[in-house]
């Protein structure tokens, strides 16, 4: 399917999978449209794609946007930031309603063939044990359910885990020290480069075998989470990481604590939503099919880099004023 028999819609377009996705898309010749909430935090996305208003959360808004459209990706994701809303009700209205609501454009459109979700690797055993996976496979059994009448194909793609995830590894280690729950240590995962899952995303347009399927993708390398620490710890120079563990009936002690006093504010909310997620983590392996080249100890490496020459500009700056008054 190239850009000649029609155009890919990408939802989430600003998101950081969804910008890549975006860009994928575009050096491969496709035409990409790009569903955005609004035009001034697209600036990433300017000569790569149409941009195209809407938003997910008002399905009204989202009327004609998949006109002509031949591809739906949804990179659709929630945030959990100060300033947004309760996480549960953010995940139900966009991971969940949203998605729904996309769907249903797309197929009133008529001219779209293919509908793809990015998922979880976890989130089709786990469902019912944290609100984030339950959102998203309530939209999937949607999908699917009003795709058996062949009218779209559909595509489920699952990730493990980004190199992103790993970022506060590098910081922690680089501090001194790390604190995990239960066996956390223990448990594997194997983190994908978020170009190298753009790639496997804009691969499923070309593949009749990804069609209603899911495919649970991961990088080419498979860590306990011990390994990622070391790997950290041996990007930074430091010869030893103080690592603490606490048992799991703690953070789920404090999950219990925050939930129950939850109505007082959205920031306990956001607490108990992010525990309960540690406490999957600490439960549970997370891999997928091998996918993509790029290597977790480069992406440190890199890390490590940037945060150096930062560090020396900012040590630069500092010392400007000093030189200028001694001359």
């Amino acid at each position: 399917m190239s850009s000649r028999r029609g155009a890919v819609l990408v939802a989430g377009a600003t998101g950081h999978l969804g910008a890549e996705v975006v860009q994928e898309l575009h050096q491969r010749g496709y035409t990409v449209h790009a569903l955005v909430r609004s035009t001034a935090n697209a600036s990433r996305l300017q000569g790569l794609c149409k941009l195209v208003q809407g938003d997910v959360s008002k399905p009204a808004s989202l009327q004609g946007v998949c006109a002509g459209i031949t591809v739906v990706i949804s990179c659709l994701g929630v945030t959990t930031k100060k300033g947004s809303g309760s996480p549960v009700s953010e995940a139900n209205k966009v991971l969940k309603k949203g998605t729904i609501a996309l769907f249903n454009e797309a197929k009133r459109a008529g001219s779209v063939q293919q509908f793809v979700l990015i998922g979880s690797v976890l989130s089709r055993q786990l469902r019912y044990q944290w609100a984030g996976y339950q959102a998203r496979e309530a939209a999937v059994d949607h999908i699917t359910k009003n795709c058996q009448d062949g009218s779209i194909a559909w595509t489920v793609v699952d990730p493990s885990a980004f190199f992103k995830d790993m970022v506060n590894i590098m910081r922690l280690v680089r501090k001194g020290g790390f604190t995990g729950l239960g066996k956390l240590l223990d448990h594997k995962a194997n983190p994908i480069h978020v170009q190298d899952l753009a790639a496997r995303v804009a691969d499923t347009i070309m593949r009749k075998e990804d069609q209603n399927s899911r495919i649970p993708v991961g990088g080419p390398e498979t860590f306990k989470y011990r390994e990622i620490i070391q790997l950290a710890a041996d990007t930074w120079g430091i010869k030893e990481v103080k690592i603490r563990t606490f048992p799991l009936w703690s953070a789920r002690l404090l999950e219990w604590f925050f939930q129950g006093f939850a109505f007082i504010s959205v920031r306990l909310q956001r607490f108990a939503y992010f525990l309960r997620f540690l406490v999957i983590l600490a439960t549970n392996d997370s891999v997928g099919q091998p996918t993509g080249k790029r290597k977790l100890d480069v992406f440190f490496t890199e890390l490590a880099t940037q945060a150096r020459r930062a560090e020396n500009a900012r040590a630069t700056s500092e010392m400007q004023p000093m030189l200028s008054h001694q001359d």
